[in-house]
């Protein structure tokens, strides 16, 4: 018998097929409830994953050069396309758009073909969303070239240019809300708690898109009303996108198929109903916007506590489980990740606290904290599903190791650096004989500190997408010595 690649997502199927779903594929019989049952939506899923791990590894090397010009304000001295600021933009255009879309759209296409009522409805549904996977990453490859090319609009989360923008918006139609619509049969059907996240997350995203699109590109607000506008849009992005699709991969990874944990429900109707409104202030913001925000980031306590009640016990049960199987350590950690973050969000958004974060930067660290939490489960995700899709093991087991001990050290290294120089920063600036550069003196040691941990992150995604390209190439190679035996 085949040995599996350490352990499962509950309640999936295997990677090698049953008796039972070859004898309905030789004999032409229906095949339901399994992921990806139609040829070209099993290609969109890999196009979609294996896109994924390029943009990680480009947008963590583009993340890694601008740490370390931070670290030696010399080293990208008179070369343009790698100024700080283009680059910065770059590499968060390229991390959301490349690398976190795909890999989101690629596990909620696969997720979203199991459990009844999850099948169907979309007869051209495959070739859609191959044709989709394959234009969505050449217009996020063109808006990202022309953002090293000083074509960018200086909005957070929105940087590629008014093109690139329309182009996406409508491909996120065409792509999420089929998907969405898949949960939501699955909802009604019974299924999980991962299936109300997964709903939440694909037919939201269209809805903020579209909206945002519309507001700054297509009818464009005053220049005074974009940014609060453009930070509704970063903060949704972040509590009713990436957050739920987290969350949906926690529970597909940590809970059995179907399950509802304690007070998982009550946590899943607090972050909805406030998430949206927990959005990033401290800029030219109406008053009455800043005060929801602050009320809404301290509501989020909520859900972390319904989060940490519901998994408490399946974690303490699965202990022997986190201490032997790499994959499903990164699931644990990328959960836990995701709860300290919104918990840390609601802390901060104490009053007092919530002006000593907007002044030192501790804001856009807890974000990118959150950010790191969701790449976790994703790459847990790809994981388990590439395993499955390509119907084979990953070659290389040692490889899985060393790329969750470098992204673990690089994450820890890179969130330290960024936090302590941000209090220490703060400390300066609450002196009142402290100077600008003193505070400056005062962060070097900490960026050092947060490139050096972007390095090691960088090593280990680089890892995990030589590993991925490994486990393409054993398949094709499987796969033309079956054809040439088959003659």
């Amino acid at each position: 018998m085949k040995k599996s690649f350490e352990g499962d997502f509950p309640g999936q199927i295997p990677a090698v097929e049953s008796r039972s779903a070859s004898a309905d594929r030789h004999s032409g019989a229906r095949a339901t409830n399994r992921p990806g049952k139609d040829r070209r939506e099993r290609v969109a899923i890999v196009v979609f994953l294996v896109a994924a791990g390029a943009w990680l590894v480009a947008a963590m090397a583009g993340g890694t050069l601008a740490a370390w010009e931070l670290a030696i304000p010399r080293l990208g001295e008179g070369i343009s396309i790698f100024s700080f600021g283009r680059l910065a933009t770059a590499v968060e255009s390229a991390a959301i758009f490349g690398w976190g879309m795909n890999a989101a759209f690629g596990c909620g296409l696969w997720f979203s073909g199991r459990g009844e009522g999850c099948n169907g409805g979309f007869a051209c549904g495959g070739f859609l969303y191959a044709l989709v996977a394959v234009f969505w990453n050449g217009v996020v490859l063109l808006g990202t070239l022309a953002i090293l090319g000083g074509e960018m609009q200086p909005l957070p989360a929105l940087g590629f240019a008014t093109p690139v923008h329309t182009i996406l918006a409508v491909l996120t139609v065409l792509v999420a809300w089929p998907i969405g619509i898949r949960f939501w049969r699955g909802i009604r059907s019974g299924e999980g708690m991962a299936r109300y996240y997964w709903t939440v997350a694909f037919l939201w995203l269209p809805v903020l898109y579209v909206s945002v699109v519309v507001l700054l590109v297509w009818i464009p607000l005053p220049a005074p009303a974009q940014i609060p506008v453009s930070l509704w849009f970063s903060g949704g992005l972040e509590m009713l996108w990436f957050v739920p699709v987290g969350l949906a991969c926690a529970h597909e990874a940590l809970s059995r198929r179907g399950e509802r944990l304690p007070w998982s429900l009550a946590g899943f109707w607090c972050l909805v109903a406030i998430g949206g409104w927990a959005i990033p202030c401290g800029g030219p913001v109406p008053g009455w916007m800043e005060g929801i925000a602050l009320l809404a980031g301290g509501a989020l306590v909520i859900p972390a506590l319904a989060l940490t009640a519901g998994f408490r016990v399946v974690l303490r049960q699965k202990l022997e489980r986190f201490l032997s199987d790499t994959v499903f350590r990164f699931a644990v950690l990328g959960f836990v990740g995701l709860v300290l973050a919104l918990a840390a969000k609601s802390f901060l958004s104490i009053p007092p606290l919530a002006e000593f974060a907007t002044f030192t930067g501790l804001l856009p660290s807890r974000s990118l904290f959150a950010f790191f939490a969701f790449s976790l489960l994703a790459i847990a995700a790809e994981y388990r599903i590439l395993r499955r899709l390509l119907g084979r093991d990953w070659p290389w087991p040692r490889a899985v190791r060393w790329h969750f001990s470098l992204s673990v050290a690089g994450m820890g290294l890179a969130m330290a650096g960024l936090v302590l120089g941000a209090l220490f920063r703060g400390l300066v600036f609450s002196d009142p004989e402290g100077t600008f550069e003193s505070s400056v003196g005062f962060s070097v040691p900490f960026r050092w500190a947060t490139a050096l941990g972007a390095t090691a992150l960088l090593g280990g995604h680089g890892i995990f997408h030589a590993h991925l390209v490994g486990l393409l190439l054993h398949s094709v190679r499987r796969r033309v010595s079956v054809t040439k035996n088959s003659l």
